[in-house]
This record gives C-alpha cells, sequence and structure tokens, in this order.
C-alpha cells in the first residue's frame, strides 16, 4: 500500500476529476460573468454564467487537461451545463441554486509513495455522465466576495478500467463536494470588470466501499474499484471578466 498520491497528482488516487462547484454571482437580470482557471497539474477550466430574467441563471463549463508526465498525469476532456435560482438577501448576500448535467472523459497515472519498499504505478481509464445539484450562499460586493458551494454529484460510468486488471465493478458512485472560493476586483471601481479569483475544493464519496469478500471479482480489481472512492482535491487560481449590463 502507498501513500501520497493525493497531494503528487493534485486530485487524488480516484479517476474522477471533479470540476469546480462554484457559485455564479449574478444578481441581476441582464448580468454575464465569464471565468477562466488553472490548477498547477496544468488543467485550465472555463465557465460562465448568465441572468435571462430576473431571479434566473444558466450556467455552462468546460475543462481541459492535456498528458503532461509519464508517470504522474491526469487527462481529461469534461463539460457541464446548469440552470438555477437565485436570490439576493440585501446588498451583499446571496443565495443561488443549481441542476445540471454533464459528461466527461478522464484518464489517470500515478506512483505511490512506498512506505517499505518503491512505489507500484497505478492507471485508470474512465468515461462518465454526471448529474448535480448545488447550493451557494456568497458575501460581499462587486470589488470583492466570498462564497462557500455545495454541491451533490451522481457519477454514472459509461466504463471504468484499470490499466492491469481491466474493467473494475464500480458502476456509478455520488460525490459530496464543498468548495471555497475568492475574489477579488482590480481596475475601475466601484463595479470592475476584471477579477482576480482562488478556490480550494474536496469531493468525499458519499457511496459505500464494495466488500473484497463473497464477490466474484477478485480481491485486487475490487481493491482498484475501492481507490476510486477516495477524496479528490483541487486548488486553482483564475480570472473573471463581467462587461457592462446590457438590460435593466
Amino acid at each position: 500500500m502507498g501513500l501520497g498520491c493525493g497531494l503528487l497528482a493534485s486530485t487524488g488516487c480516484t479517476v474522477y476529476a471533479p470540476m469546480q462547484p462554484l457559485m455564479p454571482l449574478v444578481r441581476q437580470r441582464g448580468q454575464l460573468e465569464a471565468g477562466a482557471s488553472t490548477q498547477f497539474t496544468g488543467r485550465v477550466e472555463a465557465t460562465g454564467a448568465y441572468s435571462p430574467v430576473r431571479r434566473v441563471v444558466l450556467t455552462a463549463g468546460g475543462t481541459l487537461a492535456p498528458k503532461l508526465g509519464d508517470r504522474y498525469f491526469l487527462v481529461t476532456r469534461q463539460y457541464e451545463v446548469g440552470a438555477g435560482l437565485y436570490q439576493p438577501l440585501g446588498p451583499r448576500w446571496l443565495l443561488s441554486g443549481l441542476a445540471g448535467y454533464g459528461q466527461a472523459y478522464c484518464r489517470r497515472g500515478y506512483v505511490d509513495l512506498g512506505i517499505f519498499g518503491p512505489g507500484v504505478y497505478s492507471e485508470y481509464e474512465a468515461a462518465y455522465a454526471k448529474r448535480f445539484g448545488q447550493l451557494g450562499i456568497a458575501y460581499g460586493e462587486d470589488s470583492r466576495a466570498i462564497s462557500l458551494t455545495y454541491r451533490l454529484v451522481r457519477i454514472n460510468f459509461d466504463y471504468l478500467r484499470d490499466a492491469d486488471y481491466g474493467p473494475l465493478p464500480l458502476p456509478a458512485m455520488t460525490r459530496h463536494e464543498l468548495a471555497l472560493s475568492n475574489r477579488l476586483g482590480f481596475g475601475a471601481r466601484p463595479t470592475p470588470r476584471w477579477l482576480l479569483t482562488s478556490a480550494v475544493g474536496l469531493s468525499l464519496s458519499g457511496t459505500a466501499r464494495l466488500d473484497d469478500t463473497g464477490t466474484s471479482s477478485p480481491y485486487h480489481v475490487v481493491y482498484e474499484a475501492n481507490r476510486n472512492l477516495l477524496p479528490a482535491f483541487f486548488m486553482s487560481l483564475g480570472v473573471v471578466f463581467r462587461p457592462a449590463r446590457t438590460r435593466q
């Protein structure tokens, strides 16, 4: 058994690579915001949010990570779309809820930090669809804000396989995800068009581990499947652009 894959691979041992469950900070009809961020693994993510009518928000996002190493890497292509409601609570507080759908392809490779010997190389590949519901609360103003978001995700695998052992017996899983985000505007005030963003997040499995006894699958196959139920982490830096509001 090894340690350290969460730190070395940035998002953990699991092949699942969560998109950031960040809260759109639109408050009025006609508001639009577009964002871009990166993680230190080289993964980039783009998001957008728009309010077509009062209290309604539409969102879309995508993320891409090329293969940047031979022993430690994450390759992914993902998108998601969502729709929901938002409610300003006074001049500084904002509450929102979203529901959405997405699809993803992921491939991850890493080497565990062995305790008593050399680390073991693992590689997984998966394609999956996801459905999610999300709640968020934010505090701040146009030039600075902080938000906390919770997301419940249901993942259904089209396939999940290990490079050595083949298909893994994990058809679906549920994840609980939290993200804390901070925004700081720069440029013209009191309504800057550009904001610097930072975010940290954690994804935990809500699916019970597979029992490695009394199953037709070999122990090592069940073990590899259970590794994909481990936590996933992320940390990112980025920018958000908010053009002038087009409608009152």
